[in-house]
């Protein structure tokens, strides 16, 4: 699983620490409630991923980018049909199981900043 979160550059350093500080605290907090997804917050989820799936097949280029990330990730440009499938067949369960791997001990973070830019309380 990958989570971006890109914010604003702030040029004065404390208010861009204070922020950082701050995404990290909230992301963290975001984090801990995939355990306790619902299904109905499920189904939300499933809804906007398969719309914005099938959203990118209308047009030809979105058909070509499909097919050839499928081609390039995959190995095979045919898993590009199977991926809705996929995508309804999660469960809360299967959430509920993937929830430990976002505790701190278990996630690797890689945070980008401007050079010489330091978060104070590291």
């Amino acid at each position: 699983f990958t989570v971006v979160a890109t914010l604003k550059p702030e040029k004065n350093k404390t208010k861009a620490n204070a922020i950082l500080i701050k995404a990290e605290k909230v992301l963290k907090e975001e984090l801990k409630k995939i355990s306790s997804v619902s299904v109905k917050d499920l189904d939300k989820v499933k809804n906007k991923v398969m719309k914005g799936h099938v959203d990118g097949l209308k047009s030809v280029d979105g058909k070509a980018h499909a097919i050839a990330m499928n081609e390039v990730v995959i190995d095979d440009y045919k898993a590009l049909f199977d991926d809705i499938k996929k995508y309804l067949d999660v469960s809360v369960a299967d959430i509920k199981k993937i929830g430990p791997y976002f505790e701190d001990s278990k996630s690797n973070k890689v945070v980008a900043r401007p050079t010489n830019f330091k978060i104070n309380n590291r």
